[in-house]
């Protein structure tokens, strides 16, 4: 009988213990068997020693693979072609992940079964296959890092007057362990969020750079502050009294923010991404949306939390009043304006842009203006610019600009020199 490896057949000459990493890999995927006598090209070798090999293997299940997987695998010993192989049946394991036990839960100890090789898994599958294991969420399960401290937690919590209780808040697991909430809440949080102001409407040119740390509270405060720094004012005159008006809503700065700090996968790798155009601020979060949404739920308001015990202490902080309305408030607040916010998910990925309705509002009010100029040059069939000034009563500078962006733009055509200078509707 010839064999081939496949994504459930592995075959060796002979017994080494770097098998550990294939058995592995069968248990972290959907099983398999290994078969120890053939060579890669399928032909059988045969055996001298099966039943000591035997006894090896079901050593090494027991003690260097860990969970124990002895019950879900077996190892036999049987003839093909008139010598001795053994065969290793390992099963899909029901407490993933597996890994050697010299190695640990890392990369280097923990193997998936890919089409007929055995390969590293990455830090993500690891995570992912600890929280379908546990069947819990990230958030709640305990943190690797246990020496944590919570002086920007506890300082929020006494401004707002809350007894800070960590095991009712899910800080604390059964065992008296920090759960990995309460990682994301410590002072030593190891993700964070960077956001960037820019110069333009691309990234040609920083005009300012900052990395925010610590807590996520801690971001969420200090982040907010920084959007409102650069979140300029204008006034405007309603008769005598001036109104100062911002070009984003401090409401919809705050939900955009908040949104991308309790919905994001921390399971991921990866900072929150804040970036500061002229025309637009665009907030990048890690992880798409959660098993079993969809992109139209979202749009409909339907709410789902990835992080709900997260969500509840911003709740219980009074940072989000009500859950699930993010969304709804920020479309409501672009309502009339002739502008939409966007939203765009991936896989791994999600990303909102807010229009800045100012920066917007003058766009058009200067392309009106060049309009208008434009008209009245086509009206008249030549004029000067005094004539436009007077005509439209704009400032010297202003129609100066204006003149010169139309003949830049190929749009009117200036003749004559000095004084005698004027304008006509280019053909």
């Amino acid at each position: 009988m010839a064999y081939i490896e496949s994504e459930k057949l592995e075959l060796k000459v002979q017994y080494t213990t770097e098998i550990k990493k294939e058995i592995v890999a069968f248990l972290n995927s959907d099983g398999g068997t290994l078969i120890i006598g053939v060579d890669d090209d399928g032909k059988v070798i045969g055996v001298d020693n099966a039943k000591d090999i035997i006894e090896r293997i079901s050593l090494m299940i027991h003690e260097a693979i860990k969970p124990d997987a002895s019950l879900i695998c077996s190892a036999g010993e049987y003839e093909e072609e008139g010598k001795t192989i053994v065969k290793v049946a390992i099963g899909r394991g029901v407490k993933k992940p597996y890994y050697i036990y010299e190695k640990g839960l890392k990369p280097s100890g923990v193997y998936l079964r890919i089409n007929n090789t055995s390969q590293q898994a990455s830090e993500y599958a690891i995570k992912q296959m600890i929280i379908a294991s546990e069947d819990k969420s990230f958030e709640s399960l305990p943190s690797v890092d246990q020496d944590l401290t919570f002086d920007y937690l506890e300082s929020v919590f006494k401004r707002a007057k809350i007894e800070l209780k960590q095991k009712t808040l899910g800080l604390l697991d059964a065992n008296g362990s920090y759960t990995n909430l309460a990682l994301l809440l410590s002072d030593q949080c190891p993700f964070s969020i960077k956001a960037a102001v820019f110069d333009s409407d691309d990234k040609s040119r920083f005009l300012d750079r900052k990395e925010f740390e610590g807590s996520l509270i801690r971001q969420a405060d200090e982040v907010y502050e920084y959007l409102n720094l650069n979140n300029k004012t204008r006034g405007e005159y309603n008769g005598l009294l001036r109104e100062d008006k911002t070009e984003y809503n401090q409401l919809v700065l705050r939900e955009g923010l908040l949104n991308a700090i309790i919905h994001r996968d921390y399971s991921l790798n990866g900072s929150i991404l804040i970036s500061i155009y002229k025309n637009r601020i665009e907030y990048v979060s890690i992880g798409g949306l959660v098993s079993g949404m969809t992109y139209e739920d979202m749009m409909l308001g339907v709410s789902r939390s990835r992080n709900e015990k997260l969500a509840n202490v911003f709740f219980k902080l009074k940072y989000v009043e009500a859950y699930g309305t993010g969304i709804e408030k920020i479309q409501g607040d672009y309502e009339h304006t002739g502008l939409e916010p966007r939203f765009e998910v991936s896989d791994n990925g999600f990303l909102l842009v807010l229009p800045n309705k100012t920066y917007m509002e003058e766009s058009k009010k200067i392309r009106t203006d060049k309009e208008l100029v434009y008209d009245f040059i086509a009206k008249c069939g030549r004029a000067t610019r005094a004539e436009v000034q007077e005509e439209l009563g704009f400032k010297l500078t202003k129609t100066r600009n204006i003149l010169l962006q139309l003949e830049q733009e190929g749009k009117i055509e200036r003749h004559g020199n000095g004084k005698a200078i004027f304008y006509i509707v280019s053909k």
